[in-house]
């Protein structure tokens, strides 16, 4: 599988590529820290992802906004919340995301689990 990850900190993203790692050895994450950086890559075309796991506090975008701007990009991306915060989650789904976590109440096994659950369901 081959994952964007957008998350602008450091830490939440090294520890969820150790994730990767532990349970899923074979996984390809590529790593942006702002929404420009993601709609950069997403046109670019080179590389063909399975899914994006977005964060929705980043320094250029906030919300929902990170969800919309990367439908319009990849459509049928399938696209995974995994923020600080509960507060965007039903507007989220509503906006087309898969699903929605929230990073302080995660379990890194049974959240790699949901991943491969989820591109599968796709």
């Amino acid at each position: 599988m081959h994952v964007l990850l957008v998350e602008d900190t450091v830490t939440d993203a090294l520890l969820l590529q150790d994730a990767f790692e532990r349970y899923a050895p074979d996984t390809i994450c590529t790593h942006v820290r702002d929404l420009t950086d993601a709609v950069h890559v997403l046109r670019d075309g080179t590389s063909v992802f399975d899914m994006a796991i977005v964060d929705l506090g980043l320094p250029d975008s906030v919300g929902t906004d990170v969800i919309t701007a990367i439908r319009q990009y990849v459509p049928t991306l399938p696209l995974v919340v995994l923020t600080g915060a509960d507060s965007f989650q039903a507007a989220s789904l509503q906006g087309g995301a898969q699903a929605y976590f929230v990073k302080t109440t995660i379990d890194d096994q049974h959240f790699i689990e949901e991943l491969f659950r989820l591109r599968n369901a796709a």
